[in-house]
């Protein structure tokens, strides 16, 4: 669905040949994306969206995996629409917002393994990532260059990531110090800023099974910022996963998201920061 993509974790074995060879081995395999979605239901104010999901699997002692997912969309209102302190604000900005449940169906479940959905969501390069998060040091984990002062800084209880494009990156933070939200801020002309919030289920007693090719166990992150030198101006994704599931027990896995979008002036802008994250 364009900057909206569903992937299938662990990265390793759906997307590696070669743990060794990450990069040079890496593969987007089409049976999960793009898939083969189609329109499955449509009622007001839904709409869902279904297909298969197949892949191999490199270096594991299974050789394939089927899925079927199911996508249901639908707005939602204002997260601020029932505040009587803030009733004012939500008058000054824009807004849009909708919800994605994933519903995802293991159809090879004699193939046990712990599974994720996992959720890249594209973002308009040249703004800033906002984290919330606990603790006066953060615990992160870099995948690629290091995590420098130009691209991660810290003020007033907000992980700031600056999207540039000069290098790759990719961080992943911690789900026993993360919130559920994150922002990504970015300015669109001199007087009108866009705020985009998405909210995610965070359960830091999940393993969260994701890690990086040359340091294995590095697990336990349930956000990342991922960035690239790709296009002139930069590329940017924002990345969620969902809590584990498929082993020891065979079963389903499910994901909630929510976006919200807000459009506005620098000042109503922060006051929403403030309020949301």
């Amino acid at each position: 669905m364009g900057g909206d993509r569903i992937w299938i974790a662990p990265e390793f074995p759906f997307f590696t040949k070669s743990r060794e060879h990450f990069k040079e081995s890496y593969t987007v395999q089409p049976g999960i994306d793009p898939a083969d979605y189609h329109i499955s239901s449509e009622a007001p104010g839904l709409i869902e969206l279904s297909s298969l999901l197949q892949a191999d699997l490199y270096e594991s002692s299974w050789k394939h995996k089927r899925f079927h997912i199911r996508r249901q969309i639908r707005p939602l209102s204002n997260p601020l629409s029932a505040s009587c302190v803030f009733s004012d604000l939500v008058t000054k900005v824009s807004y849009c917002g909708f919800q994605e449940h994933i519903y995802l169906e293991d159809f090879t479940p004699d193939a046990p393994m712990p599974l994720e959905i996992w959720n890249l969501f594209q973002v308009r390069p040249g703004g800033t990532f906002l984290i919330p998060y606990r603790g006066k040091t953060l615990d992160y984990v870099d995948y690629y260059a290091p995590s420098s002062g130009n691209v991660l800084s810290f003020e007033n209880g907000l992980a700031k990531v600056k999207v540039h494009s000069h290098e790759e990156h990719k961080i992943g933070f911690k789900a026993y110090q993360t919130h559920g939200r994150v922002g990504y801020l970015l300015k669109l002309s001199e007087n009108q800023w866009t705020l985009l919030i998405r909210n995610y289920y965070n359960n830091p007693s999940d393993p969260y099974i994701k890690e990086p090719s040359d340091t294995p166990g590095q697990t336990g992150c349930s956000l990342f910022i991922y960035m690239n030198d790709t296009r002139d101006d930069g590329f940017a994704e924002l990345e969620t996963t969902s809590t584990t599931f498929g082993y020891p027990d065979s079963g389903n896995g499910y994901m909630d998201l929510d976006f919200w979008f807000f459009t506005g002036t620098s000042e109503n802008i922060q006051q929403i920061i403030d309020l949301l994250l």
